[in-house]
């Protein structure tokens, strides 16, 4: 789950309510104490007038002082402005964490009752509307056969010198499953020039999202709903860019030949394209899932399958070649122990209007 800053500001006066309750005093003021190995409590002074998600404020202040007095350093001498032209003024103490403290918290409080919140009226749940709130994780299934998915490669490699369009076009010559990492890479012959190309490769990756994902969910077009991809090699022998897309292998657990041929009819750039110079093998690569690409999410069952691939594939555009280069970037997939590539969804509930009301762990509401 991920509440940013905008969720903080529209639910401010409920938060702060609940915040300044006593059990919401006693749940927020709580954090884990490393070093002891237990909850400790009271590490915050002061009533929460303000909450968002790494900061909270617990003094607010107005008073009256100038243009010149408001620049001085000292709060006092701030307050003690003699001049005649003054402006209101407001003095805040807030206190920052370096992880999102707050967000955590209510996103686990707010946890288990959206799972309710799907048969359930809840008072804080907008009705009729949508509440953005769940982010989950995927990433495939290692070896072949996989329990539910598979990643891998496919690829039409070392064929005679061949235009752009045929080399994306032809037939596919390899496929793996078990690497450590897939290949989105093209490769240009010898004495190349020109429109001249002799390898191509695809990456596949699939993620479970069907189970985890009910079918009434809308996937939400945030930054969160992502595909991201960490570089084991990057080949800029001549200048490429890498997307993602949509595969579809014949199964969803292993990976064909033929899947080269048959899995990428559907040439959509699911994201926006990133040029292999800006490319770290020290991070990974995040791509922002466009509105094709959210719906290549599947819901209530079913497996996503995406791909690793040049954008000048999906585009059919050719590369600059060359004599003898590569131009591409190598994945780590699933078979890696770190870094596997992972889709992140963010999905609301959708809940449905009602006026009827109705009867929740023994309360009226």
């Amino acid at each position: 789950m991920i509440l940013d800053y905008n969720f903080f500001k529209k639910y401010q006066k409920l938060l702060i309510w609940v915040a300044n309750t006593w059990l919401g005093d006693l749940y927020f003021r709580s954090n884990w104490d490393k070093t002891n190995k237990r909850i400790a409590f009271n590490w915050m002074s002061g009533k929460i007038l303000e909450m968002y998600p790494e900061s909270y404020t617990s003094f607010i202040e107005d008073f009256y002082s100038c243009k010149r007095c408001i620049k001085n350093e000292n709060p006092d001498i701030q307050k003690a402005c003699p001049h005649k032209r003054k402006i209101l003024c407001q003095r805040k103490i807030t206190n920052f964490f370096s992880k999102p403290h707050f967000a955590l918290k209510v996103a686990y409080l707010l946890n288990p009752l959206l799972k309710i919140a799907r048969y359930w009226w809840i008072p804080f749940v907008k009705v009729g509307g949508a509440f953005a709130l769940t982010v989950d994780t995927f990433v495939p299934d290692s070896g072949t056969p996989g329990t539910n998915t598979i990643d891998g490669y496919v690829g039409r490699v070392n064929v005679a010198t061949v235009s752009w369009a045929t080399i994306r076009s032809g037939l596919g010559t390899v496929s793996n499953a078990t690497e450590i990492s897939g290949s989105c890479n093209s490769f240009t012959p010898v004495g190349g020039a020109g429109d001249q190309f002799k390898t191509l490769y695809r990456m596949i990756c699939g993620f479970n999202t069907g189970p985890t994902i009910p079918a009434g969910d809308t996937i939400n077009a945030t930054a969160s709903t992502k595909l991201s991809l960490f570089a084991r090699s990057i080949n800029t022998g001549y200048v490429t860019n890498v997307n993602v897309g949509k595969s579809a292998p014949v199964a969803n657990t292993t990976i064909a030949t033929t899947d080269y041929e048959n899995g990428f009819a559907d040439n959509t750039g699911y994201s926006t394209a990133t040029a292999t110079s800006g490319v770290s093998t020290a991070a990974y690569t995040v791509f922002i899932l466009n509105i094709s690409g959210r719906g290549n999410i599947s819901k209530g069952a079913g497996v996503s399958n995406f791909a690793g691939r040049l954008d000048e594939d999906l585009t059919n555009t050719a590369p600059a070649g060359g004599s003898d280069l590569v131009g591409g970037v190598d994945w780590f997939m699933a078979d890696n122990a770190a870094n596997k590539p992972t889709l992140s969804v963010d999905h609301s509930v959708a809940v449905a209007s009602t006026t009827s009301r109705r009867m929740l762990m023994g309360f009226g509401m």
